[in-house]
């Protein structure tokens, strides 16, 4: 909480305020229907992503895909540090007895090609003039860091057999470490459907996708709020900036750091502060809401409710928790 409102005293310690208000006074009816497409759109395909890393189990559907997606943005949004993420491992493990360290392998996969995706943004960040010089080699940096992960990961999938770990002795820690190689084994085995091209460069195409929808909702507000603007050029660099803050530890939704993001992203291209925090606030405010109400209509049709989530995590023995 202390660094969203850091952030976002920084982000307003320069907005001038009359400037700001008539730019939120702004006719955007128009605009909310086609983020409102974009949303869906990029909620749908996030399901049929989560679907294809989890196709070994045939019982989970896309419909259990695309609502416990939604419930886990639903809870990013209210809760901090990603629970939602390990929400919706609970929420589908409860539901088809599946094994806890495959599904959340599979949430991993899913932030890996999440990473892929963003390394094509990117790549096409590299053709943008006129930013400064740091940018551009920060871009390679990222961009190598990603393939480096990506074929590591690849390499570790082609391990095969089990680990071989053997102790005379038998105590707590000799027994800890067979658990832990015991996990190893079934996270590699898991991570062998990277050695499947077809589906690899499906994911990947997926993943560029959403990120091109996320930069199309940028463009969009963009050609409404500030049409003299190059909206291409100044929506792909915010979603990299916006994307990086997204790792800091600030309060659910981002506030603070997502508007701060957004004021560097656009100080590169000389606009003004007060344009910059608009544009944060046209693009991330009807997104929040249009995906907590998706995530409560998921959440309604998945039959639960926030006490009943509650009640799971809490019955959730964590000692065995990757089984």
């Amino acid at each position: 909480m202390i660094v969203s409102i850091t952030f976002l005293y920084l982000s307003l310690r320069k907005v001038e305020i009359n400037i700001l208000v008539s730019l939120l006074n702004v006719s955007f009816i128009p605009v909310l229907f086609y983020i409102l497409i974009l949303c869906l759109i990029a909620a749908y395909l996030r399901a049929v992503r989560w679907k294809i890393l989890l196709k070994e189990y045939k019982i989970v559907s896309i419909n259990d895909t695309y609502n416990y997606n939604n419930i886990s943005y639903l809870f990013n949004n209210i809760f901090p540090v990603r629970a939602g993420d390990i929400i919706k491992v609970l929420m589908i493990s409860n539901k088809h007895k599946i094994s806890k360290i495959k599904l959340f392998t599979s949430v991993g996969l899913e932030r890996l090609f999440d990473m892929t995706g963003l390394a094509f943004i990117f790549l096409f960040s590299l053709t943008i003039n006129g930013l400064p010089d740091w940018f551009y080699r920060g871009s390679i940096i990222i961009i190598s860091g990603f393939l480096i992960l990506l074929i590591f990961l690849y390499l570790l999938s082609l391990k095969k057999g089990k680990s071989d770990f053997k102790s005379g002795r038998t105590n707590l820690f000799t027994k800890f470490l067979e658990k832990l190689t015991d996990k190893f084994d079934k996270l590699v085995s898991y991570l062998k459907i990277l050695q499947n091209p077809a589906i690899s460069f499906y994911l990947i195409g997926i993943s560029v996708i959403i990120w091109i929808i996320y930069v199309s909702t940028g463009i969009i507000i963009l050609n409404t709020l500030l049409p003299d603007v190059n909206p291409v050029n100044i929506s792909v660099v915010s979603i990299l900036f916006v994307s990086f803050s997204m790792l800091l530890p600030a309060a659910p939704g981002n506030i603070g750091t997502y508007q701060y993001a957004c004021i560097l992203a656009f100080g590169l291209f000389d606009i003004p502060e007060s344009n910059a925090f608009a544009f944060s606030i046209f693009s991330q405010i009807p997104a929040y809401i249009i995906n907590n109400i998706i995530g409560m209509i998921s959440l309604y049709q998945e039959g639960l409710s926030f006490k009943k989530l509650k009640k799971i995590k809490d019955n959730e023995n964590y000692g065995n928790e990757f089984v």
